[in-house]
C-alpha cells in the first residue's frame, strides 16, 4: 500500500516519471489484485507514450474489478492507436457506456462517452443519430458540477453543434 501511494505521488502531473513507474511496478508485484495500482501504472506508462502497455494495465485492472476509471482510460487508449478500426471504435463506445452505467452521475464518464461517440461519428460514417448521442453525453457531462472535465467540454460541444447545424 505504501509503495502504491508513493508511486501515485510521483505520478502526479502530466510528465512521465520513471521512478513512479518503477515503484508502481513493485507495488503491482506485491499486490497484483489491487486494480487501483494497475490504473495508476497504466496512467504512468501512458505518459511515456506506451499505449499498448497502458492498455494492458487497464485490462489487468478490469480483470480484478470492473471500474469506471479503467473503462474510461481503456476507451481513450483504444481510440489513440495508430490505425483504429471501426470495430475498435465501436468497442470504445461500448466500454464508455459501461463506465457510465457504473455511475450515471459521473460527468467525466459522460464526457469520455461523448468523445467516443464523436470519434464514431467521424470515423464510422457520420450518422446524425451518433452526433445526437454525443451532444446528449456532453450535456450530461456538463450537468455534473463535481467532475472537472476541463475546458475541452465546451469546445467539443461547440464542434458537435456546428456539425449538427
Amino acid at each position: 500500500q505504501c509503495k502504491y501511494l508513493k508511486g501515485c505521488a510521483l505520478n502526479i502531473g502530466n510528465k512521465y516519471n520513471p521512478k513512479a513507474e518503477e515503484i508502481l511496478i513493485d507495488a503491482a508485484k506485491m499486490n497484483p489484485t489491487m486494480f487501483e495500482i494497475w490504473n495508476e501504472l497504466g496512467d504512468c506508462i501512458w505518459k511515456k507514450g506506451d499505449k499498448k502497455g497502458a492498455r494492458n494495465c487497464f485490462e489487468r485492472a478490469l480483470n480484478q474489478q470492473r471500474n469506471k476509471v479503467s473503462l474510461r482510460n481503456l476507451s481513450i487508449v483504444m481510440r489513440q492507436q495508430q490505425s483504429v478500426t471501426n470495430e475498435e471504435i465501436e468497442e470504445s463506445v461500448k466500454i464508455s457506456k459501461e463506465a457510465v452505467s457504473l455511475d450515471v452521475t459521473d460527468g467525466t464518464s459522460w464526457y469520455i462517452l461523448g468523445n467516443a461517440y464523436l470519434a464514431q461519428f467521424f470515423l464510422c460514417g457520420q450518422a446524425s443519430n451518433v452526433l445526437k448521442l454525443s451532444l446528449n453525453a456532453y450535456s450530461k457531462a456538463s450537468a455534473d458540477e463535481k467532475s472537472f472535465v476541463g475546458p475541452r467540454l465546451p469546445l467539443q460541444q461547440g464542434h458537435s453543434f456546428q456539425i449538427f447545424g
